[in-house]
């Protein structure tokens, strides 16, 4: 706390405020939903974190700041990121984006969908669990199966 914020109760640990040595400040602070938002800034602590290779601050800061978030920029950096030590965590980024992107039921988003796809089956292979990718593919062909472009996608796959 700034001292010449602090109560003066006349003990000797208080500053007078005329000892504070910066001047008045005019800004007003934001009000507490506002900060909430701004404060941390998860975008630029997340990419610190892919930067500097440390994939579990990678997760903290993501899973932090995808609270106010439905869709967002990083999703794929992110899963790049953290693959090779949380896998897992990888194939649920993808898989939420290629599905975000097959519910916009639009055959150009299906197109945007179909490399997280092959990234999703990359890593099923990489970690030698085709069964998995196998009922994945399966389910999403059983449930989209009137999307007939998105069915075109999956055969390419």
């Amino acid at each position: 706390m700034r001292p010449d914020l602090q109560p003066n109760n006349n003990h000797k640990t208080s500053i007078p405020s005329s000892n504070w040595p910066l001047p008045p400040c005019d800004l007003q602070l934001p009000n507490s939903k506002r900060a909430a938002n701004l404060f941390p800034n998860t975008d630029v602590l997340t990419n610190v974190a892919i930067y500097e290779k440390r994939p579990h601050d990678v997760l903290k800061w993501y899973h932090l700041g995808r609270k106010s978030y439905l869709y967002h920029d990083m999703d794929d950096s992110v899963a790049e990121s953290v693959k090779s030590k949380h896998p897992d965590e990888a194939l649920a980024i993808w898989k939420r984006v290629a599905e975000w992107e097959i519910a916009r039921v639009k055959p150009a988003a299906y197109k945007i969908a179909a490399p997280y796809l092959k990234k999703i089956r990359a890593l099923y292979r990489k970690q030698k669990r085709t069964g998995e990718w196998n009922t994945y593919i399966t389910a999403l062909r059983r449930q989209h199966r009137a999307k007939r472009r998105l069915i075109e996608i999956l055969d390419t796959l």
